[in-house]
């Protein structure tokens, strides 16, 4: 569990990367890499990008992936003693919307 969490960590941070990069990166055994690949492909967490360039020393050239930005939203929520606001924002962290609004009176039922 916690490799899938660095393997999501890492396409996080990337707007586009390979199973070698994330195994490079993490000092994780490709294998491992790709079964959790595999897994995260088939649920739909990962998208396709593009073929990338092979290295000065041939090989076959990577495919790279990102996170499906459309696959889920996060919803989020900030309430300060005069004020309410709501994110909500893609996987990647794009946001889709944002909202700050004022309370004038402070009542946790009527929020």
């Amino acid at each position: 569990m916690q490799n899938k969490k660095l393997v999501l960590q890492q396409l996080f941070n990337n707007a586009e990367t390979s199973r070698a990069e994330i195994a490079r990166q993490l000092n994780l055994n490709k294998s491992t890499v790709s079964s959790i690949y595999d897994e995260l492909n088939e649920d739909g967490f990962i998208e396709g990008v593009r073929q990338g360039e092979s290295t000065s020393s041939g090989g076959r050239k990577p495919h790279l992936v990102r996170l499906n930005r459309n696959y889920g939203y996060v919803a989020s929520f900030n309430i300060g003693t005069s004020y309410m606001a709501s994110m909500f924002n893609y996987l990647n962290g794009e946001i889709i919307q944002y909202n700050r609004k004022p309370i004038e009176k402070f009542d946790i039922l009527n929020i």
